[in-house]
């Protein structure tokens, strides 16, 4: 089982990606440093729910989807594929 850190990096990050937003882009309409959204989406530390609030908010979905996990593998790859490729 993944952990909670897991699940919102990856929620994260597909979220941006299917946005087409770059980190930096997210971190700035989030109001969060770049440093902050890489270190959240490699899973260092542990974000405040404040932060994590202003990423969702900035991705434009409620804040409990950041912390489900309901995607396919498949949906995680394209997500990877998508983010290397801009």
């Amino acid at each position: 089982m993944d952990t909670l850190n897991q699940i919102v990096a990856r929620n994260i990050l597909r979220f941006r990606a299917k946005a087409g937003l770059s980190q930096l882009t997210l971190a700035l309409n989030a109001n969060i440093t770049p440093g902050a959204l890489f270190e959240i989406e490699h899973t260092c530390g542990n974000p405040r729910i404040n932060t994590l609030s202003k990423i969702a908010d900035a991705l434009g979905v409620p804040l409990h989807c950041l912390f489900e996990e309901c995607e396919s593998q498949s949906e995680i790859l394209d997500s990877m594929v998508q983010e290397h490729s801009s």
